[in-house]
């Protein structure tokens, strides 16, 4: 029976749909059709004979009243078989259908919730457009999994799903559409016989990488792609800010702002905490980026946003930064005839050390802010590989050489850096002459430039060769006694001869504070500006601090607040953020003891560049991926591939056909 049930099905199949029974064993009621075959083959029914005269006349109307009667008796019982056949497939209950009767359905939802979603299409933002649409169209009878970019939901029922796309919100992750294709595998792999349906729902930009190589050749799997298209992707946002320059008193911020759009102006605000500080415009006349500067007080903290106008998007209308004035610079000297120094590095402003070679603990070198090297004789190998790492890490260092130098010591130190080699002392009185006036370390140090300036000057100095530095003071014979050199993040500051009394006057001079000020003042490398939310710099925060055993900090402010994990080292605190704030902004990060200042976060500015990638122009798209703008037209077309057609009422409307038939052949086909 079963193979009679299946070549039964492949002679109703039409253009992929299979008529299918819903009992099929019904179907063995067919056997007894074999009944009124017996009754109208075999019928007991005789002819009586009469006598007549013209039997010529008679044999000619017998012959053709026996060919009148096999013909009635046949559509007699062709009509009941009939009948009788589409009365027993009608109780047999039939239906069409596209799959065959035993599979099963289950439809997996993606919506992509970045920031870029919050553009403006025909009815509004994308995203609670899409929401909306989803809730008119999706069937309510049906357990469906969903995926956003933070979570996936397995099984919803209708309510649970409503409320689901009801609560949710914009995000700063994102999802290649390789993970999430891996993803919607891993939600469906306890579903290995039923046929799953995806609908992968979101503007599809060119960041989160759309490849069809991605797409598996699975029978099984039914892709339908819809791509949710804004009005106008000509957008303007705040890409970066960071410290263009930096002077004692003040700093110069840099902002640099993002248009897809050349013909475009719009204003740009900086605030701190709110308190408008500049205003200024920016056009795009001939590239797409364009870089601000605005001047700020560098004499207490700075709570900073810059602010623009635009309206395509409005989640990176803003960016956050902080700065954070320090307390106290960390100074450390080493070595010999530095008593001067600790006039100039007062307690107010400094905590400043002064220490000999031979009593160096290392692991000091690392919290500094400024090491000096004082007229050190010999400069031993562990210190110059702590010193690299210092500079490095952006430390400050300077070096003043001894008269008794080790040229061996002091040029490995040098060749490291980059400085070249220093060669052998020159004993001879020269001025210094030559000031850079501006040079960040002296630049408005002085009102104007001074003509009777009273010289300082030395009595020995070593000559170097190698990479020129930019000179900060020079001597009488067009040579330099202190430049200043760029070593990475850090900074290096070398002079050429050594400074005690007995080789220069340059002590007394005026130019010794504020020269050894701005260096000391000048190593102070400021925190990070902000940190990025839904990216890999938004992992992890090292922060210096010492915090007590059980203190325990937290980053706040009026929207969020929450508790981050933290690892703890010698003076040292890593947060690890997990994905929080949701929000950007100033945070507080304080414990129930202290605050210790503000972080700032800003969204992804990827998801600032309305790029995308175009569905509909892609060619060879496989047999299982389909491409549509429409949410509804997807769920319609979904529910119409699984719905069925039942025919219980045409094969009972056949039967009766036939009987009428049969009715008509008995009262109207006359012998």
């Amino acid at each position: 029976m079963p193979f009679v049930l299946h070549i039964f099905e492949l002679l109703v199949k039409v253009k992929n749909l299979y008529m299918q029974l819903k009992h099929p064993e019904i179907l063995y009621a067919l056997f007894f059709l074999i009944i009124p075959i017996i009754v109208h083959l075999f019928q007991l029914q005789r002819f009586k004979k009469t006598p007549f005269t013209n039997v010529q006349f008679l044999q000619k109307l017998k012959q053709q009243s026996r060919k009148s009667a096999h013909l009635k008796k046949w559509l007699i019982l062709a009509s009941r078989l009939l009948a009788l056949t589409f009365l027993i497939i009608a109780f047999a209950q039939p239906f069409i259908a596209n799959f065959s009767k035993d599979t099963q359905h289950h439809t997996v939802i993606y919506l992509d919730n970045s920031y870029s979603m919050q553009a403006i299409g025909d009815e509004g933002e994308l995203l609670p457009r899409a929401v909306q649409n989803l809730l008119k169209s999706l069937p309510k009878n049906e357990l469906v999994s969903f995926i956003n970019n933070e979570k996936s939901y397995k099984d919803l029922s209708y309510a649970a799903l409503k409320k689901t796309l009801l609560d949710i919100g914009y995000t700063p992750r994102t999802l290649e559409f390789k993970t999430l294709l891996l993803k919607i595998n891993q939600l469906v792999k306890d579903k290995p016989s039923q046929r799953i349906n995806v609908v992968l729902i979101s503007d599809f930009q060119s960041l989160k990488n759309f490849n069809l190589s991605h797409f598996e050749s699975n029978s099984r799997i039914q892709y339908n792609c819809v791509q949710l298209s804004p009005k106008t992707t000509h957008n303007t946002s705040i890409d970066s800010v960071f410290i263009s320059e930096k002077s004692l008193s003040k700093l110069q911020i840099g902002v640099i702002v993002r248009s897809q759009d050349l013909e475009n102006e719009t204003a740009v605000s900086l605030y701190n905490n709110k308190r408008l500080i500049g205003k200024t415009s920016v056009k795009f006349d001939d590239k797409l980026s364009q870089k601000l500067l605005f001047d700020i007080d560098f004499k207490k903290d700075f709570k900073g946003q810059i602010q623009l106008n635009d309206p395509t998007l409005s989640f990176d209308n803003s960016f956050y930064f902080n700065i954070t004035k320090p307390e106290k610079i960390n100074v450390l000297s080493i070595g010999e005839n530095g008593a001067y120094l600790s006039r100039i590095f007062t307690e107010d402003e400094f905590h400043f050390k002064q220490t000999k070679i031979q009593g160096l603990a290392y692991n000091i070198l690392s919290e500094q802010h400024c090491i000096i090297l004082h007229e050190i004789d010999v400069i031993p190998s562990p210190l110059i590989n702590e010193l690299l790492e210092f500079v490095k890490k952006g430390g400050s260092l300077t070096i003043v050489p001894s008269p008794e130098a080790s040229l061996k010591s002091y040029n490995l130190l040098f060749q490291q850096l980059g400085l070249g080699t220093l060669n052998s002392l020159n004993k001879q009185v020269l001025k210094i002459t030559d000031i850079n006036y501006e040079h960040p370390l002296l630049k408005n140090v002085f009102k104007k430039r001074v003509a009777n300036f009273q010289y300082p000057t030395t009595k020995t100095s070593y000559s170097r060769h190698g990479k020129k530095g930019i000179q900060i003071l020079g001597l009488e014979n067009k040579t330099s006694f202190f430049e200043s050199f760029k070593k990475g993040e850090g900074s290096v500051y070398l002079c050429t001869s050594p400074l005690n009394e007995k080789a220069s006057n340059f002590q007394q001079s005026s130019l010794i504070v504020p020269l050894f000020y701005n260096i000391a003042r000048q190593s102070f490398s400021i925190p990070k500006l902000y940190y990025t939310l839904g990216g890999k710099n938004n992992t992890s925060v090292v922060l210096p601090l010492q915090l007590t055993s059980n203190e325990i900090v937290s980053l706040s402010n009026k929207q969020e607040a929450f508790i981050p994990l933290q690892q703890r080292s010698t003076k040292k605190i890593k947060l690890i953020l997990n994905n929080k704030p949701v929000q950007s902004g100033h945070f507080k990060l304080k414990s129930p003891l202290h605050e210790y200042g503000q972080l700032a976060f800003n969204y992804p500015k990827s998801e600032s560049n309305l790029s995308y990638t175009s569905l509909k122009n892609i060619a060879n798209l496989p047999e299982n991926l389909q491409i549509d703008t429409d949410i509804t037209t997807v769920n319609q077309r979904l529910t119409e591939n699984q719905k069925i057609n039942w025919l219980f009422k045409w094969f009972l409307s056949l039967s009766v056909v036939f009987l009428l038939f049969e009715m008509l052949i008995l009262k109207y086909f006359k012998l």
